[in-house]
């Protein structure tokens, strides 16, 4: 099958490489074009702009990194959206709060273009492995006919409905992803500051049943401080703005978003953009010393002291 795919991060690249793997012929975009080498290396056809991926493709996939980029490809002179054949499936992966979701979706309808939501749980092992989760929101028999592709890529496939109620749950998971890792970091530092040694406090905080599977995924980058980026901060501040647009257009409160919101906006500002999302807690670590520090110097543990607590 003709497959375009316009982004080539993290996932992107990942998932491009697993559909060359299952033998369709795959055109890219990337605005970076480099990012496309090895791809081109392995078989795929770099295009040009947006719409000479579209203009080839019966199933077109888009991973981008927020709303307004999307909108950039789909409406750009020569973007994707009027150069897709009638019929064609476009199937976008981004993280997307669900009023865009369902502005795209009347757009396609509008030039027989069928429009799929189709967010992604999972990071590079998952889009590396084929065994990604999507969350579906569109037409059912849509979904039906990009099934063969889809499975490719993940492991399941999760149809919603409508358009919109996938990119909904995907900002529900992503509020509890993002709260979960603050409140853990928040956690671990308190412990820290009460005098509990770090390695045996982050090994009892792994085993607890309070600490989420995906921490413990993640738990030795705490203490190591390695720092490879599966999800970035500043890609979790943007979800946290999508959650908290969305709750406003239904009239919620949601203290906790606004409170983890806040603390990835700091964290941006700080220059902690590109890195990692479990650098959330070296940055609340730094911004929790610093204000101690201000307020209580004579109080402050020493360097080696903390080494060994």
């Amino acid at each position: 099958m003709r497959v375009g795919f316009i982004g080539l991060g993290i996932m992107g690249s990942r998932m491009s490489r697993r559909l060359l793997v299952a033998g369709h012929d795959v055109s890219v975009f990337n605005r970076t074009p480099e990012k496309a080498t090895q791809l081109v290396q392995e078989g795929a056809i770099l295009c040009a702009t947006p719409g000479e991926v579209a203009a080839q493709s019966e199933v077109l996939f888009t991973v981008l990194s927020a709303p307004r980029v999307v909108e950039e490809m789909a409406f750009q002179e020569q973007g994707l959206l009027d150069q897709l054949p009638e019929g064609a499936i476009w199937i976008d992966c981004t993280t997307v709060d669900p009023a865009f979701s369902e502005t795209m979706g009347r757009e396609c309808a509008k030039r027989g273009v069928r429009y799929l939501e189709a967010p992604v749980s999972g990071t590079r092992s998952e889009a590396d492995n084929g065994t990604l989760v999507f969350s579906v929101g569109g037409d059912e028999a849509d979904l039906m006919a990009a099934r063969p592709v889809m499975e490719s890529l993940g492991s399941a496939i999760d149809y919603l409905g409508v358009h919109g109620k996938a990119a909904s749950l995907k900002l529900v998971l992503n509020h509890l992803m993002a709260s979960s890792i603050t409140a853990f970091a928040e956690a671990a530092i308190l412990g820290e500051a009460v005098g509990i040694e770090r390695d045996r406090m982050l090994r009892r905080m792994t085993d607890s049943a309070a600490t989420a599977p995906f921490i413990k995924d993640i738990i030795d980058r705490f203490s190591s401080g390695e720092d490879k980026t599966d999800f970035s901060l500043a890609l979790m501040e943007k979800d946290m703005n999508l959650i908290l647009e969305t709750a406003e257009e239904v009239s919620l409160n949601v203290e906790v978003a606004k409170s983890v919101q806040s603390i990835c906006r700091d964290a941006v500002i700080a220059g902690y953009s590109d890195r990692d999302y479990s650098s959330i807690y070296e940055f609340l670590r730094s911004r929790s010393v610093n204000r101690f520090q201000q307020s209580s110097p004579s109080m402050i543990v020493s360097d080696d002291t903390e080494g060994s607590a």
